[in-house]
């Protein structure tokens, strides 16, 4: 199944880490922001079955500069490898206003509102 623009509209920043100089492998770090998307985005790299990556251009060339062969919105190709997110999220801190009856809860990461008991 090939994803649509609908599916791929998230853009994500990252930051590139490489593995091995001039190698075939880059890897690209994930930010926490993007990471946060990705999580609030409940349809969006969830698994197998919805996880993958278009790239222009631009994005990257070999040795002698040429531009890698883009690979654009529904040619998208599908993840090889998926590792589903086992880290619980932890409460860092919270903030309470007692004027406006608010209690702001502040996680290590996106959590699903309506699972607040």
């Amino acid at each position: 199944r090939k994803a649509t623009s609908l599916e791929t509209s998230n853009t994500l920043v990252g930051e590139l880490a490489i593995v091995r100089s001039n190698s075939p492998s880059l890897v690209v770090r994930l930010t926490d922001s993007d990471l946060n998307e990705m999580k609030r985005v409940t349809s969006l790299a969830t698994g197998i079955a919805n996880t993958f990556i278009t790239l222009r251009a631009s994005t990257v060339y070999d040795m002698k500069e040429n531009y890698v062969i883009p690979v654009w919105d529904g040619q998208a190709i599908q993840v090889r490898n998926f590792a589903e997110d086992s880290t619980s999220p932890q409460l860092v801190s919270f903030d309470l206003d007692v004027d406006s009856g608010n209690l702001t809860l502040i996680f290590s990461e996106t959590v699903n509102a309506s699972s607040l008991i």
